[in-house]
């Protein structure tokens, strides 16, 4: 007897059509996970890289004695480690500059370059960012003079803080280098031997394959102002703190789900056409049985056509996964403030070998059942098999189907009940695709929603008061006169503490703290004086009440925001309604002194505040914390403080570079007229957001299409094998006088059939993953439930018309099949 391997090989090119779908099949689950695999990789190297170059590269830091960092440095098992100090702020004419001075590998670690000259090595030498330098209009060889305002801040053996400010003097500095600057703070450094502090900044690495805290807390036992590079560490797969361990298991969860999803596809893809083939030749495998075949060869010829066809599919999968990618991020690659210009997408050898083995294990156990039964049945039992069949229905039931359904609607129905694991196998089969599809919008909704909750930069300019006196009320005036500018909102912000009965709080993990007095408990928060406008901006989130400005002024009328309880957007902090009185402290020194000493309790040192109205959010302050009150504008100001703590600044959309650097210099003067003002350009970074969240919106519904599209061809696949393999069962349908129209319409009744059962497999099981996947990306961030509606119409109306689309092909077959031919094959 010849190789059982060349007759696998003669079958399979004797079923062509039936082993091109297979491989096919086997093509489309590779190269999804493929593009997965290439994808992730792609977006971990990118954001490492982000990380690295806006945080640095230093895996933790601790505020110290210069003597640690002496002794950081011997330790075997630091690689890098560099010690660096707040030196004071100077002024060149009224322009402050944040003066540093470092030691060791400082520049390495927080990932900064010279862009020319070379490291301050004198008392007179300066390293100035390129930021100031443009500023300035300076550059390499040049002197500057310097007034300079030192300020200390250092621990004392209690661990209390302590800040010192002496004034340095003027000084004439050289420069001796440019540092790349992020263009958001003005720096500079000076040498060490300026000015000497005991105690700053130690930033170290640790050695590869050494736990980061377990080295951390033998240099540093009892130092608690130790900061880890979280992220970073995260990305390297050295993440330290249980909450980090958390997130860094949630996410390799996410990804764990998504390739089993995908595995599964494979499985359940594969398994329909190796099963389908094994079932139609039992009678053939009793033959080759009964002269003198093992079960063993038999077991073989399965095996050999599922490593032939895998063989051939895998590296196609990975080609095509890999191109796919190249071709998604050439086209986001194209925009002037896209994200993807000069990322590379990121492959390995070792992520392409994953996959491949990952692609071989689904084969090989898509092919298992078959392969065991292939060996299973006796020579004279698999030479007289026939398939079982149930039985059709009861009198009753065939004539409720019958009075419903036309003759050929009825013989379709049958069809699917006659072999009913045929039917499940198939209706699993094209189940996969509706599965992946909603997996996949799941996990693209809510990435994208991620994204645009955590977005970094919302305003293109900030000028913030960090201390000292507010801005004048005519700020706001200046800075809206000026050229190029577009919108401004101006903020009032005061520290509150409200003390809270017991019985109206919600959630005592957020409360501040708690007084004896009644067991009130004292919740921070702020409050903010708003703008006719922002009030009327706000009325479109407003839950319960009204804003009514009258009253508001009147009767010490505020709004409550609707505080997020970290995993649900709709959960209250405390629970107050309207009409209720809220007194509260404005001072956090008062606060804890009444805290400490709940002795000394007097109401009337409280604000008594009435709620108007119970808004859902605040769009002007996403980021609130504990409780949050808005009153009116002029009560703000009659009550509480006049001036402004914060302007968020947005530019015209076509600001050219020469508006905008005059723009900078104007807002800049005008954020030094509080003592504390500090200004901030995210001009730059508000673009490249802006398009980060289009290219992701392209991105994750171009990803649902091109899984819609992968499934697409699975349901085509699947619907052909299931009908492909029927031809004789057609062709004696049809010599008992069944016309070609007639079987036709059956061919499509039954194909619309088994995708309806295989949406209501693929919904079911579908959204139960989906559910899954936000439970793990719940645990990464607090997002809320929604069902995917839309994913789940849309597959459903997706699979019936796909499958309506695939049953053409073997309707046109079947017109022109030869009956008495079709017949003869055995």
């Amino acid at each position: 007897m010849k190789s059982m391997g060349t007759l696998a090989m003669r079958y399979l090119w004797y079923q062509k059509k039936r082993t091109a779908l297979t491989i096919l099949g086997i093509i489309i689950s590779v190269s999804m996970f493929t593009s997965i695999a290439t994808l992730m990789l792609s977006f971990r190297d990118a954001e490492l890289k982000r990380v690295k170059e806006v945080k640095g590269v230093h895996h933790a830091s601790l505020f110290s004695h210069k003597k640690q960092y002496e002794n950081i440095a011997l330790n075997p098992h630091i690689d890098k480690v560099a010690y660096s100090y707040f030196v004071g702020r100077g002024y060149v004419y009224d322009y402050p500059i944040h003066l540093y001075s470092y030691k060791g590998d400082y520049l390495y670690l927080k990932n900064l370059s010279f862009s020319k000259g070379r490291e301050p090595q004198k008392t007179n030498e300066i390293v100035l960012s390129t930021k100031v330098a443009r500023k300035l209009e300076l550059s390499v060889g040049d002197t500057l003079l310097m007034s300079v305002d030192g300020i200390y801040n250092y621990r004392n053996d209690d661990g209390s803080w302590m800040n010192e400010n002496h004034y340095l003097g003027e000084k004439e500095f050289k420069i001796s280098g440019l540092i790349e600057s992020d263009n958001h703070h003005q720096t500079a450094y000076v040498s060490h031997d300026y000015v000497e502090r005991n105690q700053g900044n130690v930033l170290f690495t640790v050695k590869d394959g050494l736990a980061v805290r377990d080295v951390v807390e033998d240099i540093a036992p009892n130092n608690g102002m130790i900061n880890y590079n979280n992220t970073l560490l995260i990305l390297q797969g050295r993440v330290q703190s249980d909450y980090y361990k958390g997130l860094f298991i949630s996410v390799a969860a996410i990804v764990m789900l998504l390739v089993l999803v995908v595995c599964g596809a494979t499985v359940a893809v594969t398994y329909n056409s190796f099963n389908i083939s094994v079932l139609e030749r039992i009678r053939q495998f009793g033959i080759i049985s009964s002269v003198g075949a093992t079960p063993k060869q038999l077991r073989r010829i399965v095996l050999v056509e599922a490593g032939v066809q895998a063989l051939i599919a895998i590296p196609l999968g990975l080609i095509f996964g890999v191109v796919a990618m190249h071709i998604v991020f050439y086209l986001l690659s194209i925009s002037a403030y896209t994200s993807f210009t000069g990322v590379s997408l990121s492959y390995s050898i070792k992520m392409l070998l994953i996959c491949a083995a990952i692609g071989c294990f689904s084969v090989f156990l898509s092919a298992l059942t078959p392969v065991i039964l292939a060996g299973k049945k006796r020579s004279l039992e698999a030479i007289f098999y026939r398939p079982k069949v149930s039985p059709i229905f009861r009198k009753r039931k065939g004539f409720i189907i019958k009075r419903f359904f036309s003759a050929e609607k009825t013989l379709a129905y049958k069809n699917l009940q006659r072999n009913k694991k045929r039917t499940v196998l198939t209706a699993l089969s094209l189940g996969v695709s509706v599965i992946l599809l909603i997996v996949f919008s799941v996990f693209s909704y809510y990435s994208y929603d991620v994204k645009n909750t955590r977005n970094m930069y919302d305003n293109d300019f900030e000028i913030t008061r960090t201390y000292g006196d507010p801005y004048p009320e005519e700020t706001l005036n200046q800075i809206e006169q000026l050229e190029g500018i577009k919108t401004v909102q101006a903020h009032r912000n005061h520290s509150v503490f409200a003390v809270v009965e017991p019985d109206k709080v919600k959630n005592e993990s957020k409360s501040y703290s708690c007084l004896a007095d009644g067991g009130s408990n004292v919740i921070s928060g702020k409050i903010s004086g708003y703008s006719e406008s922002q009030l009327n901006a706000a009325k479109d989130h407003l839950l319960k009440g009204e804003v009514n400005k009258k009253q508001m002024m009147n009767e010490n009328g505020v709004l409550l925001v609707q505080s997020i309880n970290n995993r649900q957007s709709n959960t209250r902090l405390i629970d107050y309604e309207v009409g209720d009185q809220i007194k509260i402290f404005l001072d956090k020194a008062e606060a804890e002194l009444h805290i400490q000493n709940p002795e000394d309790y007097d109401c009337e040192e409280f604000i008594t505040l009435t709620v108007k109205g119970i808004l859902e959010k605040d769009l002007f302050n996403l980021n609130n914390e504990g409780i949050h009150l808005i009153a009116l504008d002029d009560y703000y100001k009659t009550n509480l403080k006049e001036g402004y703590d914060k302007f968020y600044v947005n530019a015209v959309d076509d600001l050219d570079t020469d508006t905008h650097m005059q723009l900078v210099e104007q807002l800049e003067d005008i954020s030094r007229k509080s003592k504390g003002g500090r200004f901030t350009d995210y001009f730059y970074n508000v673009r490249r957001d802006k398009q980060i969240f289009t290219e992701s919106s392209v991105f994750a519904y171009g990803f649902i299409a091109l899984i819609g599209f992968l499934g697409a061809l699975n349901i085509i696949n699947t619907v052909n094998a299931n009908l492909l393999t029927r031809t004789k069962e057609f062709a004696m349908l049809m010599s008992v006088g069944i016309g070609p129209k007639s079987l036709a319409r059956m061919v499509r009744w039954e194909a619309i059939m088994s995708g309806l059962i295989g949406v209501i497999y693929g919904c079911i099981i579908g959204n139960l993953l989906g559910y899954l996947l936000y439970l793990l990306m719940n645990d990464v961030t607090e997002i809320a439930w929604k069902f995917p509606w839309a994913a789940n119409i849309t597959v459903i109306i997706a699979t019936i018309m796909v499958s309506l689309l695939a049953s053409r092909a073997t309707v046109q077959q079947v017109k022109k099949m030869n009956i008495i031919e079709t017949l003869r094959e055995e």
